[in-house]
């Protein structure tokens, strides 16, 4: 009986961990904005995940957008921009261009517009952002400070999704789309960890452990 005990506790510590990657949206369509055609430069791109997306909170250290639905058979190519992207927690459901309060810079870089051929994955790498979608929707930002489009070749159509629950967004030529957006993959930033109420737990085992081994010595 105390050796069932002891493995309901250890399961107990271990369990509610954070979510592993999760990929939202599927592709019935393909976008060049933002990250093929200039449309949007200067100016910002923005999505607004639906919290109900998400089984759980999740480390994001890795965005990505996926190009594998549509292909127009021709050379395709990536923009030119200088680009940063920020990650904030908001009680909107659709986005309107303005950056919320407290966003979050996740990452910042540059596009040379060189080529992308079909099948490829654009992935961002930036600071964790742990995000727990019982606070709130998720919003992403994408500031494009300058930029064009490709060097060479056709724009690139990025997989993205009409009519879905799970995403809006907005730019600047589009206006606010409910339920459109591309389709993003977010990779978790390292190994899971347990939450709060996780941790509450394992203190607690850890300490009903080491009475038993101390009562065991005392005997």
């Amino acid at each position: 009986m105390k050796k069932l005990l002891q493995f309901v506790v250890l399961v107990s510590c271990f369990g509610g961990l954070l979510q592993a990657d999760i990929t939202l949206g599927t592709a019935n369509s393909g976008n060049t904005i933002p990250w093929s055609a200039p449309d949007i430069y200067p100016g910002n791109y923005q999505q607004i995940y639906n919290s109900g997306a998400f089984s759980g909170a999740i480390d994001i250290g890795s965005i990505s957008f996926f190009n594998t639905y549509q292909n127009d058979g021709a050379s395709q190519g990536i923009g030119q921009m200088d680009y940063s992207i920020y990650l904030a927690v908001t009680g909107q459901s659709v986005p309107d261009g303005t950056i919320p309060g407290g966003d979050v810079l996740f990452a910042t870089g540059a596009l040379d517009g060189g080529s992308f051929p079909f099948g490829s994955t654009l992935t961002f790498s930036g600071t964790p952002f742990l995000y727990d979608p019982t606070a709130g929707n998720l919003e992403l930002t994408v500031l494009v400070s300058s930029g064009g489009g490709p060097l060479s070749g056709t724009y690139t159509l990025f997989d993205a999704e009409f009519d879905s629950g799970q995403f809006s967004r907005w730019c600047p030529d589009c206006g606010s789309n409910s339920g459109y957006g591309l389709v993003t993959g977010f990779g978790a930033g390292g190994p899971s960890v347990p939450e709060p109420g996780t941790l509450l737990l394992l203190g607690i085992g850890l300490v009903g452990i080491a009475v038993r081994s101390r009562r065991r010595i005392a005997s």
